[in-house]
């Protein structure tokens, strides 16, 4: 009688063992759930469009793009997967509830907005320059059209102040 009574002991105790080990064990951290990095973006995107001086919206249009191009250059599972058998995918959602790439265009405007009015005027055309340069980037149509209106004006004024 006692090795029945043995078993059902140490079949208690490995399975305490192995549910405190299941739940002890670290959480993984998922870059997808990463709360502290999107908040340093939001950050520096709500710091961007706040500010009135565009050498601190050329620094946060900076960063801004340079993640936005980090995300872009992210292999996909499409890109892995043979062509016969892309057909059979579905697209994955999206990990963010923002547009990177529209946070990094709209601060590129604002910036490029800012320079023009203090006569930076090459830095306001490049920054209007990178969001149309972006276009086949994934950049949405409504702000590559922006940059070109805010490019056009910008030529026009440098003509008239030529003249």
């Amino acid at each position: 009688m006692r090795t029945p009574f043995r078993h059902q002991i140490l079949a208690i105790v490995a399975g305490s063992l192995l549910v405190s080990a299941c739940q002890s064990a670290p959480q993984a951290t998922s870059n997808r759930y990463n709360n502290g990095a999107f908040m340093d973006l939001w950050g520096t995107y709500t710091h961007c469009l706040a500010t009135d001086q565009f050498l601190t919206a050329n620094l946060d249009s900076t960063k801004l793009r340079g993640v936005s191009a980090n995300a872009s250059a992210q292999t996909t599972l499409e890109t892995l997967v043979p062509t016969a058998l892309r057909k059979h995918l579905t697209q994955s959602s999206p990990r963010l509830a923002v547009d990177l790439h529209a946070m990094a265009a709209s601060c590129s405007l604002h910036t490029g907005t800012l320079a023009a009015s203090v006569g930076e005027f090459d830095v306001a055309r490049a920054q209007f320059r990178q969001v149309v340069a972006a276009e086949g980037q994934g950049q949405t149509r409504y702000y590559v059209d922006l940059a070109r209106t805010k490019l056009a004006e910008l030529e026009l004024a440098l003509q008239a102040s030529a003249r």
